[in-house]
């Protein structure tokens, strides 16, 4: 019964949402990792260095060629001379971490809005 209700709610609900939105939400995912002094200066960190670090992104439509963006994202990163092969990076036995969280702001112009999106409605 609860699964038939579900269904018929999403139904229902679908008929009332714009195909096209006067706002975007996006969430973003991705990771980070420290590449600097701890780093060989020829290799990327292995995917275990990496972090998670997800983000929001939100974007309203001004006109049917022009959008504004906004949006934040969180990292977190550390670099340990632990896992370096230099001896001399070994005895300095350095480590550090930290956390970022980055903003954004973008217009964004789209040119060929109506060749891309020809109904009413651009972005």
């Amino acid at each position: 019964m609860r699964q038939h209700c579900i269904f018929l709610c999403g139904l229902l609900w679908s008929a009332v949402v714009f195909a096209q939105p006067k706002s975007e939400l996006s969430l973003l995912l991705g990771g980070s990792a420290y590449t600097g002094e701890f780093t060989a200066a020829d290799s990327r960190p292995e995917f275990s260095e990496y972090q998670f670090a997800p983000g929001l992104r939100y974007s309203i439509p001004l006109s049917y060629t022009w959008q504004v963006r906004a949006g934040l994202q969180y990292a977190q990163y550390e670099g340990n001379d632990a896992i370096s092969n230099d001896a001399a990076r070994l005895r300095r036995d350095f480590s550090f971490d930290g956390s970022l969280f980055e903003g954004s702001a973008q217009v964004v112009w789209e040119p060929f809005a109506k060749r891309r999106y020809p109904s009413n409605g651009g972005y």
